[in-house]
């Protein structure tokens, strides 16, 4: 008798696992692909003088490769863009896994950007929730199933904006010169 309750044990714990691996399975194959909208991503400058300043996004652009058919792991690439700020965008690279229904980002260059993401909703063309430790919600809207961002190649990039922060008066006669910044924060907004 012992021996069928350990053997009915070992088949239901078996298909609970089952179950647990198929559903990662189908999250990853609906997060695989490019995705846009808003992850409360920021950053915060400090230039010259020593005055600090931050810049939301307005939106950004990701995507999630996954590193075999039906894996439930890959890497991504991340695109945040800005309308104010002396950098048009930024860019990321970061590995993802989907573990018993957690999603996990870790940026191998920024560990102050790894998180996590527990409760969340997904589906073929819309992915919401929160990422751990906030209150923001984030949104995002499936662009493509698959999308080649090939050129983004480094670690990290920035793109400055031209003739932002000039400092030339009306009674200078030089060319226009930008003054020295220095990114000194950046991430997700919390509370």
């Amino acid at each position: 008798m012992k021996k069928m309750y350990y053997m009915m044990l070992a088949i239901a714990a078996s298909m609970m696992m089952t179950a647990c691996v198929d559903e990662d399975v189908e999250r990853s194959i609906n997060l695989t692909g490019s995705w846009k909208g808003d992850l409360n991503m920021y950053y915060g400058i400090e230039d010259h003088r020593g005055n600090y300043f931050e810049f939301d996004a307005e939106y950004s652009d990701i995507v999630f490769y996954p590193d075999y058919d039906f894996a439930t792991h890959g890497y991504g690439k991340q695109v945040d863009w800005y309308l104010e700020g002396p950098y048009e965008k930024q860019y990321y690279r970061f590995y993802w896994e989907i573990l018993d229904g957690v999603l996990y980002l870790d940026y191998p260059h920024d560990s102050e950007l790894d998180t996590a993401v527990y409760e969340y909703y997904m589906d073929r063309d819309y992915f919401s929730g929160y990422f751990k430790n906030s209150d923001y919600k984030f949104r995002l809207y499936k662009i493509t199933d698959y999308y080649d961002w090939s050129c983004y190649h480094d670690d990290y990039m920035y793109w400055e904006r031209s003739g932002y922060y000039s400092t030339r008066s009306a009674d200078e006669d030089s060319t226009d010169v930008a003054p020295e910044f220095k990114v000194v924060k950046r991430g997700r907004r919390q509370p």
